[in-house]
């Protein structure tokens, strides 16, 4: 099992605008070590409890974290045991700050084409003619 004692604090937020979840820094700060491979496939994650006390954050908040890293298959748990770093966890994946904050720095993307596109049911047209209402096309 890895140090947990090693691992990075949580950072506070840099401005008022930008405030991002805990579990989210959680979620980035265990997938660095993984991409970085301070921890290795094979290795145990520390519990929950041990994360949240660490880190001063809810046990719900580590969960939250650990559940997504199970669901992007870096990490594997099973109820009553420790979590695994998974064994296919290398795979190169943006972390998950990108969700909060896409555009922080070197934003030059603009938008500039809006598409549209509505659909409409031939049935409902069927209908509304046997009804004898003429419909209009939009």
């Amino acid at each position: 099992m890895m140090d947990y004692n090693k691992m990075p604090l949580l950072e506070e937020d840099i401005s008022e605008n930008l405030v991002i979840p805990n579990y989210v820094k959680i979620y980035d700060i265990i997938f660095n070590l993984i991409v970085e491979g301070v921890i290795k496939a094979g290795d145990v994650v520390p519990s929950e409890n041990k994360l949240a006390n660490y880190w001063k954050v809810s046990r719900g908040t580590v969960r939250m974290a650990m559940r997504k890293l199970e669901e992007d298959g870096y990490i594997n748990k099973t109820q009553g045991k420790q979590a695994v770093v998974s064994t296919h966890a290398l795979q190169y994946k943006d972390g998950f700050q990108w969700l909060f904050n896409p555009c922080i720095e070197n934003c030059v993307d603009t938008i500039d084409e809006i598409k549209i596109s509505a659909q409409y049911q031939p049935a409902v047209s069927t209908l509304l003619m046997s009804w004898g209402i003429k419909s209009r096309e939009i």
